[in-house]
């Protein structure tokens, strides 16, 4: 069973890489039974969403300089 930081530490980490199968059921099984652990998920994917247009912007800028 995964503790809370060990569960937020992947929520954080599948945002550059790809989870494997293990540690997303160890993600999906803790945030089953931890609500402070699944309103985070929440958190992350809404600022997620909100980053979005910047990420997009930002690359733009990145291949315009090269």
């Amino acid at each position: 069973m995964l503790s809370c930081r060990e569960s937020a530490s992947l929520l954080l980490r599948a945002n550059d890489v790809q989870l494997s199968m293990v540690q997303k059921l160890q993600v999906r099984l803790h945030l089953a039974m931890c609500g402070a652990c699944t309103n985070f998920s929440k958190q992350v994917k809404v600022m997620n969403s909100a980053m979005g247009p910047w990420r997009a912007y930002r690359n733009e800028d990145e291949h315009a300089d090269h």
